[in-house]
């Protein structure tokens, strides 16, 4: 009964954690995503493109969530909250990368 309840408030008492930790997720998953991705999404338009990020971030999400989540003493009954806000958090980065790689390509291209 205990442990149901502490489940039931978790997401109210660790509301600051749980963001610390949701970010610290999506900064330690930017690059092994942005690498996952950038070949292959180069000519999809901007809905697919935000699909294919979420599809392939959906590992590396998982196991940075599972280990930040217990090294930073959240509650597990928070894991998925953490895996689904880091997530949202991580596409509109990578989407700025790629972003900022392709026109740093097309710059090269124009000035060659």
């Amino acid at each position: 009964m205990l442990q149901k309840l502490q489940g039931l408030l978790a997401p109210v008492m660790q509301a600051g954690l749980v963001e610390s930790v949701v970010r610290q997720v999506a900064d330690a998953s930017v690059e092994s995503v942005c690498s996952r991705v950038s070949d292959s999404a180069r000519g999809m338009g901007l809905s697919e493109t935000r699909g294919y990020i979420r599809a392939r971030a959906g590992l590396v999400v998982r196991r940075q969530a599972r280990l930040a989540v217990k090294h930073a003493g959240v509650h597990p009954s928070l894991e998925s909250t953490v895996r689904r806000d880091a997530t949202e958090r991580l596409v509109p980065v990578v989407m700025r990368i790629m972003e900022r790689e392709r026109v740093g390509s097309l710059t090269l291209r124009a000035a060659a």
